[in-house]
């Protein structure tokens, strides 16, 4: 049979009340040396707290609930990220569930309301950072539902990686280094394409406003529609061949800069004598040995800030947190040098 509290009150010599107290998380009331015998107690009586009951008693279920869509190409999850968020839920002696939706439901106005009690859940953690339904957004708000949003732009309760900052860092890292000829290149969206996420112009208009403070006019790379991975290698060599060629390029992403890598290479090109490359990754991006300078995401501490202040909304659901932009960590790598 379940251990009781009054049995823990008869072991520890203690009144029910007292116990109820400290079990509950109001142990501060009481001196330490009362709080050891209730936890000794616990102890030798092999305690286990009815969790459900408390949930209901309380009305809390100390979980917080991380909302992602069906459609993975919405929901990025990084592993950083991921263990950001439970190294913060944690920390609070909160635990997660992770719940996958598809829009119908997410737009749904008589589900969205119910979504915590559904999910056994104090709030929501949404990571659902492109394409957004405007619905799903209202209906959460109109609701009051303790959210925060992670990875997109939002007028409050967000937090996001600064791609902008990152961006900017980089391309005044290069100048400082003596360089004039940055470029800008992502063979991934096409000049007359929308971004699909706003670091794709953050990252653009970071490197464009670092150029235009230093008096150098910005240069993207042309790209008319996104390149098949197939066919960025050949197309960064053709740009690198040219007379006039850059001496640094700052990328989007790996996605850029490896074929980057691979076209110079193909030229004979020496890093970072005759180029340097900056892109912005997860982690310090590496390529046949070569390591290549990276502005690191930091999706820890992205996924940790989030449950903080999930935390936080759900303590006050009624607060309103300022948007939250974490700044990025450079490291040099094999292709960041002055030029020749």
């Amino acid at each position: 049979m379940p251990v009781t509290i009054k049995q823990i009150a008869e072991r520890s010599g203690l009144s029910v009340p007292t116990v109820s107290q400290v079990l509950n998380n109001k142990g501060h009331r009481y001196r330490s040396e009362t709080c050891k015998r209730v936890l000794k107690a616990v102890r030798e009586l092999g305690y286990r707290p009815n969790s459900s009951a408390r949930a209901i008693r309380m009305g809390r279920f100390n979980c917080v609930a991380l909302l992602l869509s069906t459609d993975p190409s919405k929901s990025f999850l990084p592993n950083e990220l991921l263990r950001g968020i439970h190294d913060g839920v944690a920390e609070r002696d909160y635990h997660m569930s992770l719940t996958v939706l598809p829009d119908q439901k997410l737009t749904d106005e008589g589900f969205v309301p119910k979504i915590l009690r559904q999910w056994m859940a104090d709030g929501l953690l949404v990571n659902y950072h492109v394409a957004l339904p405007p619905r799903m957004v209202e209906l959460i708000q109109e609701h009051g539902i303790p959210s925060v949003w992670i990875n997109t732009k939002q007028k409050s309760d967000c937090v996001y990686p600064d791609d902008f900052g990152a961006s900017r860092e980089a391309t005044e890292k290069l100048l400082g280094l003596g360089h004039k000829k940055i470029v800008y290149a992502d063979f991934g969206l096409g000049l007359d394409e929308p971004p699909t996420h706003f670091s794709c112009a953050d990252r653009y208009d970071g490197y464009a406003h670092a150029m235009c403070a230093a008096g150098l006019e910005p240069r993207a790379i042309p790209v008319a529609t996104a390149l098949p991975f197939p066919e960025r290698a050949a197309f960064a060599a053709k740009i690198l061949s040219q007379p006039d060629r850059p001496t640094a390029i700052v990328t989007y992403s790996d996605t850029s800069a490896m074929p980057i890598i691979q076209g110079a290479a193909s030229l004979g090109l020496q890093f970072p004598r005759d180029l340097s490359v900056v892109t912005h990754y997860e982690s310090l991006t590496a390529l046949s040995g070569i390591g290549i300078a990276t502005m690191v995401i930091p999706w820890h501490a992205v996924g940790h800030t989030a449950a903080t202040m999930l935390l936080e909304k759900i303590k006050d659901p009624t607060q309103v947190l300022a948007p939250r932009a974490l700044p990025f960590a450079f490291e040099a790598g094999q292709t960041f040098g002055p030029p020749s």
